[in-house]
């Protein structure tokens, strides 16, 4: 009887490590365009949040993360739009919603 062959449980370990801090890595990234997005919309500044948005859809759209970079997606668009402060303001809030349950959804 052969004996099967197992997996090294060490180098899964490793493995998975590194892929947990790389996602973690991935994830904290997302924080700083966010934070700029929300002093840009404090600032009335929107034509910087729209950048801001479409440049984090497009960056959490490659790593993954469809749900923050649909959000970030609606952010830009309405800080496209004139007078529509307060749309962009609460699509803000629904973006900052959506990266927080990214990161407690990866977290663990």
């Amino acid at each position: 009887m052969t004996k099967p062959n197992l997996p090294n449980i060490g180098q899964l370990a490793a493995r998975m490590s590194a892929n947990h801090a790389r996602v973690t890595r991935s994830i904290d990234q997302m924080i700083a365009p966010i934070d700029e997005m929300v002093q840009a919309s404090a600032d009335c500044n929107w034509t910087k949040v729209a950048e801001l948005g479409h440049q984090l859809a497009d960056d959490s759209r490659e790593a993954g993360y469809r749900g923050v970079s649909v959000m970030a997606q609606v952010v830009a668009n309405e800080a496209g739009r004139p007078d529509n402060a307060h749309a962009v303001k609460r699509s803000l809030i629904r973006l900052i919603g959506t990266y927080g349950r990214t990161t407690r959804t990866t977290s663990t």
